[in-house]
């Protein structure tokens, strides 16, 4: 959750630290289902922080589990449910 896990050091850009981003960041949820489905490679490199390696996950979870994953990272960061 904290974007500092085993595998973080092999990536461009690092993840992002999930805590940080949804308890003081505080994005829209529609943001953050957004990322989940479309992946950070859409945007631009000059798009810092905001881009991102993660993959786009639409080919492969419903939009229904995408929205469940947005709870769990809030639930697992103590932030108030969206």
């Amino acid at each position: 959750m904290d974007g500092k896990g085993p595998e973080a050091s092999g990536f461009f850009p690092p993840p992002a630290d999930l805590v940080t981003l949804v308890f003081h960041i505080k994005p829209p949820e529609s943001y953050l289902f957004w990322r989940i489905r479309e992946g950070g490679r859409v945007l631009p490199r000059g798009f810092a922080p905001w881009n991102s390696a993660m993959p786009a996950w639409k080919e492969d979870i419903t939009d229904e589990k995408i929205w469940k994953i947005i709870i769990y990272i809030y639930d697992a960061a103590g932030a108030p449910q969206p």
